[in-house]
């Protein structure tokens, strides 16, 4: 008899769960997908249904994890929504145009609700409520959502916030993802507590009362207080007015990265705030920081340093860079009450800063910080700059600065009304989904599931749609083979984050017991990829766990996913891949997106980008929201690069890459190594606001044998790095000269290495800008730069020494 494979799909709509007989029908069970309606909510904007979206939480937590499905509709709530493991909370998100709803002025117009086009709205009624309160050392993920405050919002300074995520104490919570959320008349649009290397992408936090998103750890470990957090292409709209707000304030210990985001008509408060304000004594240093490339507009203060009450913290290696300000004080610093001076080793340079009235750069309590070719527009009886008793080691140099600006005037400054755009759901909204589970994979962490998972993988390319992997433990002991463009979706990684939060190289797999409601799958086979995917069309591969529970054998090749075939414009988004020799293979590929995904002890390479086609075969790329941590005592680099084409690499983290040898052990490594005629140009590469710590090279440029190959039109731009060598190049062997007209320029670099090494270690290289870095260094290294016998014609200025 032939295989029927429409009996075997899974519809997440229209099949209810059965909840008189108190058990999850064939949706929950199969899928573990979770749809409010079916436990009783009825999203009509009249009926109360806090408790029927609760027994839904309830209901995918008891299942050890699943999505929590918010149809589009008006769901009324009247108290906070608790959530106490890891889920996904997951609609259809608003999608539409804010042009009115924001404006440059500071006006706040409300968002009428009827003017909200379909989207899964969840009305709060309760003004001193948060709306959802994660409390949970796991992942939860909310997404494709709007968060409403009806009346006039949310009490101002009762902490109702949107979500708030709490990792507790101890451990911490850490991989928290809010992404196409849209959140109005929150008091706190978003509140992290003890949350470390979460990331909020592409939301819009409108008219909040007093923040728009706060982080305020207070551990007294490393682990959550460690930071690697990421704010990116976000828009925070508006505020009421309250003097305490910030669009973003960062109280917390740890770091991280503030990237492309627009913050707009604050009033009275800051832009950014960065303020270690709860440490009475051994305060959690904020370091490092990367604010890259936003626009902050309306704001008192653009940027504000407060040196809080009680503070004993220090900020220091950061980037401010690429920032567009208009602000009656574009960036500002004070001495802090216990240590006066606490903001150390920060660039300040290449942003448009307009002052209304104010100071464009007041600073006190500040030292080893270079401030230069910033472009400052001030208003009339504005200054440029101001620094008080408690400043030294300032270098303020090359600032280009227009006076009689007339107040208000926008013209030329980037004033700007974004559009609303989110990705496809994926899963949600698509009604033919392949569940392993229907297709016989167990998950039970023992059955070997590769057939199974297969057959589903065929199953869904014959009909092009979703295979779903829902929450389990799937043991493969070969490669899965992809052939044609399919989706491939979990419910995401929920797994304990103390066990991914380290600095030091660490080459301990991650416990399979730690691997909890989450969509895991296991390679038992050291030298077998996970996923192999020989197809031209473009594939996904969203909330997946990939784990190798030994590690895989070093240099086999053996990677979590292979993208080849001359594949284009796949996406991998929201996975954890752990252990794999490498963790993403790309082959002769072009324009493909790898966004929030978390590189976990990778045996030789993070991420390796290697094709052997066409000149253009590699365009057109972006890795964005990464985290690439620690990898093993093997030649390793987190990035390496080496094939003809371009992209970019822009907000990631790369961390602790490990102890192999100089010459290959990098952050990211640019080495065009396959060709022995006719290679082809890697251009442009652009590498922008990044933090990449604890390698030997941050960037490497490897000339390696065979490569007659060309590195040029390339931009490294507004990073923070520390490592034994920041950027580094070597002669090619064709082309002894071929890394050719880069910009080096506003990057915040500290070297390591002890005597002998450099920030910047040059040869190979003609036709460079090196301009507006800082240089410090710890160990004994030279805070300089080398240029070696294969280089010339550098223009090297405005760069400053902080011994």
């Amino acid at each position: 008899m032939a295989y029927d494979q429409r009996k075997h799909r899974t519809t997440l709509f229209g099949l209810a769960i059965s909840l008189a007989l108190g058990c999850v029908g064939p949706v929950g069970a199969a899928s573990l997908t979770f749809n409010v309606r079916d436990f009783g909510a009825h999203g009509d904007s009249v009926t109360d249904d806090t408790g029927s979206i609760q027994s839904t939480v309830n209901a995918a937590e008891a299942a050890g994890g699943g999505i929590v499905f918010v149809p589009p509709g008006n769901y009324l709530i009247s108290s906070t929504i608790s959530i106490s493991s890891g889920v996904t909370v997951r609609g259809q998100a608003f999608q539409g145009n804010l042009s009115s709803f924001t404006t440059p002025g500071g006006s706040v117009p409300p968002i009428a609700l009827s003017s909200l086009p379909a989207c899964s709205c969840i009305l709060q009624s309760n003004p001193t409520a948060s709306t959802f309160y994660a409390v949970t050392t796991d992942a939860v993920q909310f997404q494709d959502l709007v968060i409403y405050y009806t009346g006039v919002g949310a009490a101002p300074y009762s902490g109702a916030s949107g979500i708030v995520i709490d990792g507790g104490v101890g451990v911490g919570n850490s991989q928290s993802l809010i992404r196409d959320v849209l959140i109005y008349s929150a008091d706190r649009g978003i509140t992290f507590n003890n949350s470390a290397s979460w990331v909020v992408n592409n939301d819009v936090i409108y008219n909040s009362q007093t923040y728009g998103l706060i982080q305020d750890s207070n551990l007294t470990g490393l682990a959550a207080s460690a930071g690697d957090w990421q704010i990116s292409n976000s828009t925070f709209a508006a505020s009421t007015g309250n003097n305490s707000y910030s669009h973003v304030a960062v109280m917390g210990g740890g770091g991280g990265r503030i990237v492309g985001n627009y913050l707009n008509a604050v009033g009275a408060g800051n832009g950014i705030a960065i303020a270690p304000a709860h440490y009475v004594a051994n305060g959690y240093n904020i370091e490092p920081m990367v604010i890259t490339s936003n626009s902050i507009q309306g704001a008192n203060v653009g940027i504000n340093f407060v040196g809080a009450p009680n503070n004993d913290a220090h900020s220091t290696l950061g980037v401010i860079n690429s920032n567009q300000i208009w602000a009656n004080i574009d960036i500002s610093s004070s001495a802090g009450p216990v240590f006066p001076i606490w903001i150390n080793g920060w660039t300040i340079s290449r942003n448009t800063l307009t002052c209304l009235g104010g100071v464009a750069i007041a600073m006190d309590g500040a030292s080893g910080i270079n401030i230069t070719e910033n472009s400052l527009y001030i208003a009339n009886g504005g200054a440029q700059t101001s620094f008080g008793s408690n400043t030294s080691r300032i270098q303020n140099v090359s600032n280009t600065a227009v006076s009689g600006i007339a107040n208000g005037n926008f013209a030329g400054l980037g004033a700007q009304n974004l559009a609303r755009a989110t990705a496809a759901n994926g899963l949600i909204g698509n009604s033919s989904v392949f569940n392993v589970k229907d297709y016989g994979a167990r998950g039970d962490g023992a059955t070997d599931d590769t057939q199974a998972i297969q057959n589903a993988i065929n199953a869904a390319a014959a009909a092009g749609a979703t295979v779903f992997i829902p929450a389990g433990k799937f043991v493969i002991s070969t490669t899965l083979s992809v052939s044609s463009g399919v989706t491939v979706q979990g419910v995401g990684y929920q797994s304990a984050g103390t066990n991914f939060i380290t600095t030091n190289g660490a080459t301990t797999p991650v416990p399979v017991s730690s691997l909890r409601s989450c969509s895991c799958i296991i390679q038992t086979n050291p030298s077998a990829s996970i996923f192999y995917v020989s197809s031209a069309s473009a594939v996904q591969f969203l909330g997946l766990e990939l784990y190798y529970p030994n590690f895989a054998t070093p240099y086999s090749g053996a990677a979590g996913i292979v993208l080849t075939g001359g594949n284009s414009n796949s996406l991998i988004r929201d996975l954890f891949i752990s252990g794999a020799d490498r963790g993403i293979t790309v082959d002769s590929c072009s324009t493909w997106v790898v966004d929030n995904v978390l590189f976990y002890n990778s045996q030789s390479y993070g991420l390796l980008e290697d094709s052997s086609g066409p000149a253009g075969s590699g365009d057109g790329w972006e890795i964005r929201n990464s985290t690439f941590e620690t990898g093993t005592g093997a030649n390793y680099s987190h990035i390496a690069l080496q094939s003809g084409g371009g992209g970019r690499i822009f907000g990631n983290k790369l961390n602790a890459a490990g102890n192999g040898s100089q010459s290959i052990m990098n952050g990211i490594a640019v080495a065009p190594t396959h060709y022995a005629t006719g290679g082809y140009q890697m251009n442009p590469v652009y590498i922008i606001g990044n933090s990449i710590e604890g390698e030997k090279v941050g960037i490497a440029f490897v000339g390696a044998p065979g490569n007659d190959g060309i590195s040029s039109s390339g931009v490294i731009i507004g990073n923070q790095m520390w490592a034994n060598t920041d950027i580094y190049s070597v002669a090619g062997p064709v082309f002894p000269t071929w890394v050719r007209n880069w910009t080096i320029s506003g990057n915040t670099l500290n070297s390591q290495g002890g005597a002998g090494t450099y920030n910047i270690n040059l040869d190979g290289a003609s036709g460079l800008s090196i301009t507006a870095n800082i240089y410090t260094s710890v160990s004994g290294g030279t805070t300089t730069e080398y240029f070696g016998p294969n280089s010339n014609s550098i223009s090297v200025s405005n760069n400053y020494n902080d011994q």
